[in-house]
């Protein structure tokens, strides 16, 4: 598919992480920047305004000196604003609760929970925008995105990590969390189908297709093998197929009333 996948979602994120873990060592050596930031603060009323300032880290503090936001440059030139809760220290950065990043893949912002890591994400990753939402033990649970090809979907996920429901334009599809059986209803040009699926195969379709209804059940293979429909001009149909998929035998009513055997 064309749009990112949960997995790539997770790195991406799990990669930001990483990055707010390495801006509390840089936050631990900034001190002389805080120094800098702290004179300028202290300039007099009326003194001359520097029309660019220069630095890799820029770095606010409240009244105490405890670090509460910073703005830095990653090691891989990606672009971060985080906001921290009250460290115990001056010298300890306290935990990330917000942070935004740009990066050449995208952007996006990510809030975070004080016990829980991040639990929610809003991004854009190579063109798609995503919002992700993480359970208790950070991994993702609901997943919705804006595709060009399948326009918007909206995934849910297991504790586990299986997609246990996915929401599109056209399709509703529920599975097991072992993803080997599922539900799936489905818009199409020709109508609407629900299939039903057993071991990854699909094993009942039912379906409005072309404005005639047919239902089929199909073998353990996936191969259809019986069918019951209703024509377009009202006549009932039952067929049966060999395991090549090839009718074998078939019945009909015909507008006569008269019951007729295939072939």
């Amino acid at each position: 598919m064309s749009y990112p996948t949960l997995n790539t979602l997770t790195q991406r994120l799990d990669g930001l992480e990483r990055e707010v873990r390495r801006w509390r060592v840089l936050g631990l050596m900034s001190g002389a920047i805080l120094g800098v930031l702290l004179l300028l603060g202290a300039a007099p009323p009326g003194a001359p305004v520097q029309d660019e300032v220069r630095a890799k880290i820029v770095t606010l503090v409240d009244a105490a000196g405890h670090t509460r936001a910073a703005w830095f440059v990653g090691p891989d030139g990606e672009v971060n604003l985080s906001f921290f809760d009250k460290g115990p220290s001056t010298g300890q950065t306290g935990l990330s609760r917000v942070h935004l990043w740009l990066g050449a893949g995208g952007a996006g912002i990510s809030f975070f929970d004080k016990t829980k890591g991040s639990q929610a994400v809003v991004s854009v990753v190579t063109g798609t925008p995503n919002v992700t939402f993480r359970g208790d033990d950070g991994k993702p649970r609901v997943l919705l995105a804006l595709t060009p090809d399948r326009g918007g979907s909206l995934n849910f996920y297991d504790k586990t990590g299986p997609n246990v429901g996915a929401f599109t334009e056209n399709t509703i599809t529920l599975h097991a969390a072992d993803s080997t059986s599922g539900i799936a209803l489905s818009r199409t040009s020709r109508g609407a189908l629900l299939d039903l699926s057993g071991d990854g195969k699909s094993r009942v379709t039912l379906g409005t297709l072309n404005v005639a209804p047919a239902l089929e059940l199909h073998d353990s293979d996936g191969r259809k093998r019986a069918m019951l429909a209703v024509s377009t001009d009202g006549q009932p149909v039952f067929g049966l197929t060999d395991q090549n998929g090839t009718p074998r035998v078939g019945m009909t009513v015909l507008p006569s009333g008269r019951v007729q055997i295939m072939p």
